[in-house]
């Protein structure tokens, strides 16, 4: 069962968003490919659909990273003050 964001320690916190920054960075990657594939075959009818199909994959996984940014930035902020 996953944990709440707020039940996590801040190691586990910093793992998981390092996690997710590669996740990110790979599908990155991947869709750079699949870009320079299409470009390659002469960009093939309905090249807006899978131009936009590994943004619409990656959404959880910014979604994610953005709140564990979040977290991290008001315990960070607890800390301070």
């Amino acid at each position: 069962m996953k944990k709440k964001l707020s039940e996590m320690s801040l190691a586990q916190l910093s793992k998981r968003q390092s996690t997710l920054k590669g996740v990110i960075m790979g599908l990155f990657g991947a869709w750079v490919l699949m870009m320079l594939t299409f470009i390659y075959l002469k960009m093939k009818p309905g090249f807006a659909i899978q131009f936009a199909i590994p943004f619409i994959c990656a959404w959880p996984v910014f979604s994610a990273y953005n709140a564990i940014k979040e977290e991290l930035k008001m315990r960070n902020e607890k800390i301070d003050a």
